[in-house]
């Protein structure tokens, strides 16, 4: 049997706003089989709805310069550019202790620059920060 109808996507934070679909609202004409390729495309306010961000994929090179050694495979990598999270190929590369380094991919916008931050979100959150961006090069440490 076919289906059609509407799902409509709300955002309970007054500080975010849906801008793709228009309203919200994604409507469906009659679907015989699975619907892949849609997307909803989630702002912060501030920013200007139909405003594309570029992005260019990232090499990450990650600094320890702590006395632990951290299971990468743990966590989720994200590049956050002025609130806004870009996932990174996932890593399960364990992250040795006392200044050694652990590379990742990341698609990030173009504009990316020294006041963005990596993310490792797993059961406790790691803030990494990102001390120079050069091309497509970036440089990170921690802490």
């Amino acid at each position: 049997a076919s289906w059609s109808g509407s799902i409509t996507h709300t955002v309970s934070d007054a500080n975010y706003s849906i801008c793709e679909p228009s309203g919200g609202l994604q409507t469906f004409a009659p679907i015989n089989s699975s619907v892949s390729g849609a997307e909803v495309v989630v702002l912060e306010s501030s920013e200007v709805c139909s405003s594309e961000v570029t992005e260019q994929t990232y090499t990450v090179v990650m600094t320890n310069n702590t006395t632990t050694t951290y299971d990468l495979g743990d966590y989720d990598e994200y590049i956050i550019a002025r609130g806004v999270s870009y996932p990174c190929q996932d890593s399960t590369a364990s992250w040795k202790k006392n200044g050694k380094t652990v590379t990742l991919t990341c698609d990030a916008p173009t504009t990316l620059n020294n006041s963005d931050t990596l993310l490792l979100d797993g059961s406790s959150d790691i803030n990494v920060g990102i001390t120079d961006v050069t091309g497509q090069d970036v440089t990170a440490e921690y802490p």
